[in-house]
């Protein structure tokens, strides 16, 4: 009697090798809001983001590496929130062709 499902062999299967994949490269729209929009004088703009895959943590280090007030208003210990689409997002959230990434600082209600 035959069984049911077949496992190949690990020599019967392709191996990727994702050691030599090539950086994805996308452009994403940044929009800074209230403090941040003040402070970095715009509210928009688009940002060219390389990556495997691209990260919020790169785009904040792209924005970070132009020194000045972009390094001073987004370094630790400066209270900020990155949305991804309108989404909460992570540093190691992965960020795609034509997304919206909004930088705002934190908001409280009353």
């Amino acid at each position: 009697m035959q069984p049911a499902f077949c496992i190949p062999s690990a020599a019967k299967m392709p191996m990727l090798d994702y050691r030599h994949t090539t950086p994805a490269t996308v452009t994403v729209r940044l929009v800074f809001l209230a403090r941040l929009r003040e402070a970095f004088g715009r509210s928009e703009e688009s940002l060219t983001v390389t990556g495997s895959p691209p990260t919020v943590g790169a785009v904040l280090a792209l924005l970070r590496a132009r020194d000045g007030v972009w390094a001073r208003e987004l370094g630790v210990g400066r209270a900020f929130r990155v949305a991804v689409n309108h989404a909460v997002a992570a540093e190691h959230s992965t960020v795609r062709d034509a997304d919206e990434v909004a930088l705002l600082p934190p908001v409280t209600g009353g």
